[in-house]
C-alpha cells in the first residue's frame, strides 16, 4: 500500500515504523511525539529509512493521556494536510 502522508505516533519500538514507512514511502510524514521520543525520530527512525520524507514533528506534553495526544493531533493534522496539499483520507 501506498500513500503520500502518514501520521503516525513515536513511543514503543522503532522497528515497524521504519518498515511500514520504507514499505509505503509516504512523501510526508507526521511524527506525534513527546519531549523524550522526540529524539528518536531522528536517531531511531529515519535513520534506518532508504528514502527521505519531509517530516515534522507534533509534540504532545502528555504521552500518557490518551486524550491530549487526540487533541494534539485534531488542532496540528488540518494545517499539516493543507500546506502538503493532502486530503485526510
Amino acid at each position: 500500500m501506498t500513500f503520500r502522508g502518514a501520521v503516525i505516533s513515536v513511543g514503543g519500538s522503532p522497528q515497524p515504523i521504519a518498515v511500514s514507512l520504507n514499505e509505503a514511502k509516504p512523501a510526508y510524514v507526521l511524527f506525534l511525539v513527546s519531549e523524550d521520543s522526540r529524539p528518536e525520530v531522528e536517531t531511531r527512525i529515519l535513520s534506518k529509512l532508504n528514502y527521505t520524507p519531509q517530516y515534522n514533528c507534533a509534540m504532545t506534553p502528555n504521552p500518557g493521556d490518551v486524550a491530549i495526544c487526540y487533541e494534539t493531533v485534531r488542532q496540528k493534522l488540518p494545517g499539516w494536510l493543507a500546506e502538503r496539499g493532502l486530503q485526510p483520507e
